[in-house]
This record gives C-alpha cells, sequence and structure tokens, in this order.
C-alpha cells in the first residue's frame, strides 16, 4: 500500500482487492480514534475466526501493567496463544485478528512474528495480509482528547489538553510503528519543534505500510469495509440505505429503527469543535501532529 490518507480506498486496495485469501491471518492494527470499533464490529460473524491482540481482554480484566513489566506478556495472552493453536491445528485456518494496546507495533510485528506466520502457511496456500485504518490527523488527535477527557465526552479545558497533548505527539505514526504510548521511549513524550518533520518516522513509517494490503481512511469507511470483505472473500451486506450492515444488524426493521443513528460507533465528529478552540490550543495541536500530517497527505 502506497497511498495514504483520502487516496487510501481507491489507490491502495486496487492490486489487493482483485486476489481474495483462500485461508490465512487478517491482521488489524486498530490504530485509536480512527474507526476501530466500527472495523471490529464488522469483521465478525463473517465466517472467519476472530479474535484481539488487546490487554484489556485477559481473563484478569483491564490491566495493562503486567503488560507493560513484560515487553514479552502479549505472546502468553489469549489473543496470541489462540492464534497459533488455530494454525497448528487447522491446515487452512481462517483468522481475524486485531491488534490494539498493548500489541508490538507493526514495524517489528512485519520482521519479525507475521513473517514467521507467513512462513508457516505458505506452504498450505494461505497468505497474511496486513489491514489498518488512518484518519485525518487533527480529527484524530481531538477525539482522542475529548474520548479521554476524565470530565465526560467534551473537549477538555485548555490547561488538560496542552498538558495531554505531550504524551499523544504524532500519535498516529507511532502508535503504527510501537504501539500504545505507554511503551514508547521517554524522548518521544514531549512535544516537537515547531516547523519540524521527523524524516526518519516518516521513512519507517511508509516502510512498515508497504506491507499492509489495504490502508484505509476513516472518511471513506464503508469503502474500506467493502475492500476488506472482498480480501476475505465476503459479499457485504447492505442496508436499505446502502451503507454495509454490521454483523448483529441483519434486518430491515432494524435499518428503519436506527434510520437516524449514527452508523460509526465511537467516532466523534470534530469539525465544530475545531473552530471553538483557543489559538494555544490550536497551534499545539498542529504542532503535535506534523509529521502525522505529512505521512497522511503524501
Amino acid at each position: 500500500a502506497q497511498f495514504v490518507g483520502p487516496k487510501a480506498v481507491t489507490n491502495a486496495t486496487s492490486q489487493a482487492a482483485s486476489d481474495p485469501m483462500v485461508c490465512g491471518v487478517l491482521y488489524f492494527v486498530h490504530i485509536p480514534k480512527t474507526g476501530g470499533t466500527t472495523i471490529n464490529d464488522r469483521l465478525r460473524g463473517l465466517g472467519w475466526a476472530f479474535n484481539r491482540l488487546y490487554w484489556g481482554d485477559e481473563e484478569e480484566g483491564d490491566d495493562p501493567n503486567a503488560w507493560l513489566k513484560d515487553h514479552d506478556a502479549w505472546k502468553k495472552s489469549d489473543g496470541w496463544q489462540w492464534l497459533l493453536q488455530m494454525i497448528d491445528s487447522e491446515e487452512h485456518p481462517k483468522i481475524v485478528l486485531e491488534a490494539h494496546h498493548g500489541a508490538p507495533g507493526l514495524e517489528y510485528m512485519v520482521e519479525h512474528e507475521l513473517k514467521e506466520v507467513a512462513c508457516k502457511l505458505k506452504e498450505r496456500g494461505c497468505q497474511v495480509r496486513v489491514v489498518t485504518m488512518m484518519r485525518k490527523p487533527v480529527d484524530r488527535i481531538i477525539s482522542s482528547l475529548v474520548f479521554n477527557n476524565e470530565e465526560g465526552q467534551v473537549f477538555p479545558e485548555d490547561d488538560v489538553a496542552l498538558g495531554e497533548l505531550r504524551y499523544l505527539a504524532e500519535e498516529q505514526p507511532r502508535y503504527l510503528l510501537s504501539g500504545h504510548h505507554d511503551t514508547w521511549p521517554k524522548y518521544w513524550l514531549k512535544y516537537p519543534e515547531k516547523n519540524s518533520i521527523d524524516w526518519d518516522l516518516v521513512r519507517r513509517v511508509q516502510h512498515a505500510l508497504s506491507y499492509a494490503a489495504i490502508v484505509g481512511n476513516t472518511r471513506q469507511l464503508d469503502e474500506f469495509v467493502a475492500q476488506v470483505y472482498h480480501l476475505l472473500g465476503v459479499e457485504p451486506e447492505r442496508d436499505c440505505e446502502g451503507t454495509i450492515v454490521m454483523h448483529k444488524w441483519r434486518s430491515a426493521e432494524e435499518c428503519r429503527r436506527r434510520a437516524r443513528v449514527q452508523p460509526d460507533l465511537n467516532v466523534q465528529k470534530n469539525d465544530y469543535i475545531w473552530s471553538e478552540l483557543s489559538d494555544n490550543v490550536k497551534q499545539a495541536v498542529l504542532k503535535v501532529t506534523q509529521t502525522d500530517r505529512n505521512i497522511y497527505h503524501s
């Protein structure tokens, strides 16, 4: 996938879409606040086994501390052990694995773990394919600030937002490379200099994305889903308005009932928020998304 941003679906997916998978592993990298909750829902109930590599899915509950203390804890997680067992027990497995908080970054996975999985599956005629979704950087960072606000689903006060932003600097590309910000090196947890693009980060992200079959963007979420379904050999079902339906919303009655319901789960619409931000917060948001915006629009 050589294109990200607004042209991602139409350009980056054309080759992948022409070659559906017979069997193997679809590895979905769920970057926060890009529509991943919606994609999660739409990847279930398709005839492919689904699981997550996520530190909130362990039996002891949502406790990331164990994963942070042991960087290899994810290898012993329910999700990863399930994947290995499926590969060992089935000749032609059909697996969808969502990678979210706690999973290693894509940079590591494509060079090591997924490469080994692909080698095991190749002789059986199966493949490993990587897909991910990116979002317009300013919109995504605003959603993160709203979502993380302890005062509720509203934009935080300026001092809170300015303090939080240094932990979210270039979050989208860095999450893609290295996972959750709690696992980042300390020198990433600061404001970047003004008018400075991290060209090493650009290079590394573009290299990691070169392994992806599909790189979508949130504003074309339904088209991304359609391309992923095609990759899995699944014909998408559409509702009375032509929108691809989630696995739990199949009937015409349900379509009519939710006619006025926002179909995308957990994604805030932020166009109106930007105009209300103070100049200080606007400048900070632009500063912490400099490299992200360069990558997204490249």
